[in-house]
C-alpha cells in the first residue's frame, strides 16, 4: 500500500478514502457528524478534514482524536486545526481547501491558521479566493486540470497557468440546498478515473465535461443513484 503524496490526485488504484458514501473496491472511512452543522452536512469529509500533502492531514478540533485515531495506523500524521466548525457559512468552511498539485485554493479570510503555515513552510503557492466552499468547487482532474462552477476559481486559476472547464451551477442535490458542487459530489479513484456519487448525465454540461475528460484520458465512473449528489468529496488516501 502506499499514501497519496499529492493530495486529491492519486497515482494508482485508491484502496483507501474518506467518504460518506460506500465505493465499491474502496475501503471507505466514515467521516464522524458534527452536530453543529446542518444535517445534509454534518458528515461531509470535505469540511472536517484537509489533506494537507505527503502524509500529513489537518483536522478540525471536533474530530481531531477521532481522525488521529482512524489515520495514524495507515501512516498519517493528522494536525488539530486551531478553528472549530460553526453552522453557518463562511464559519463552517476554514478546511475546505482546494489543493490541487502545488497550489491550494481558498478563501484567505477563513483559512485555518494551520494549514497556511503548512502551506507557506512548504513552498504550497496559496491562490486567494472568494468562494470558501473551495473544495467542493474544484474537482481536480491533474495538477494544472481543473473543473469548476466557481467563475473566480476559473480566473484565477487560468491566471496560474491551469486548463479549466467551467461548468453551469446546479446539476447536483445537496438536501436543504438549492444545489450542491461537483467537486463535492466526486473524487478521482486512479490517475484515470473519476468516480461521481450519481449519474452524471443528468447534468446540463454532461457532453462538454465528458468530452473534456476525454481530453485529459479521464473515464467515469458513476453511483446507482439517479443524480449526484453532495456528499463533501471524496478523499482519496491510499492506493495499491
Amino acid at each position: 500500500m502506499n499514501l497519496v503524496k499529492t493530495p486529491n490526485l492519486p497515482e494508482k488504484e485508491v484502496l483507501v478514502a474518506v467518504s460518506d458514501l460506500e465505493i465499491q473496491n474502496v475501503t471507505c472511512i466514515k467521516p464522524k457528524p458534527i452536530p453543529a452543522l446542518p444535517p445534509s452536512m454534518r458528515c461531509h469529509a470535505d469540511l472536517q478534514l484537509c489533506h494537507l500533502g505527503e502524509n500529513v492531514l489537518l483536522a478540525a478540533p471536533e474530530v481531531y482524536t477521532y481522525y488521529k485515531e482512524k489515520l495514524s495506523p495507515l501512516g498519517f500524521e493528522v494536525l488539530c486545526g486551531e478553528t472549530p466548525i460553526d453552522s453557518t457559512y463562511p464559519h463552517d468552511a476554514a478546511y475546505n481547501i482546494a489543493r490541487v498539485g502545488n497550489v491550494a485554493f481558498h478563501n484567505p479570510e477563513i483559512t485555518d491558521s494551520v494549514a497556511r503555515r503548512y502551506f507557506a513552510e512548504n513552498g504550497i503557492l496559496f491562490i486567494p479566493v472568494k468562494q470558501g466552499y473551495a473544495k467542493c468547487s474544484v474537482l481536480p482532474l491533474d495538477a494544472h486540470t481543473i473543473v469548476t462552477a466557481d467563475a473566480g476559481i476559473k480566473r484565477e486559476a487560468e491566471k496560474n497557468g491551469f486548463s479549466v472547464l467551467e461548468i453551469s451551477p446546479g446539476g447536483v442535490l445537496l438536501p436543504g440546498f438549492s444545489y450542491g458542487f461537483l467537486g463535492g459530489a466526486a473524487g478521482k479513484l486512479s490517475k484515470e478515473a473519476v468516480y461521481v456519487t450519481g449519474k452524471l448525465s443528468r447534468h446540463g454540461d454532461y457532453k462538454n465535461i465528458l468530452n473534456f475528460f476525454a481530453k485529459k484520458s479521464i473515464k467515469i465512473r458513476e453511483g446507482s443513484i439517479p443524480n449526484p449528489v453532495d456528499i463533501g468529496s471524496i478523499l482519496p488516501l491510499v492506493t495499491v
